[in-house]
């Protein structure tokens, strides 16, 4: 939504940062805990951790504008 509409733009990017890290990082303890599961999973995680970034570079850039 923080897209299409400017309020939720700050509220969307940190929900996203916050969802993606979570998930990666979740996924980080498991792989600790318990050895590396599939490849899926690990290209899955990366991924994760990608959009993560970006999703934090999007939130430096956004609070740069103010």
């Amino acid at each position: 939504m923080g897209a299409f509409i400017q309020k939720l733009t700050y509220t969307s990017t940190i929900i996203s940062i916050l969802a993606y890290f979570s998930y990666a990082l979740g996924r980080i303890v498991s792989m600790v805990m318990d050895g590396n599961p599939a490849d899926g999973l690990i290209k899955a995680t990366v991924v994760e951790v990608i959009i993560g970034l970006v999703s934090t570079w999007a939130l430096i850039k956004y609070k740069s504008n103010d």
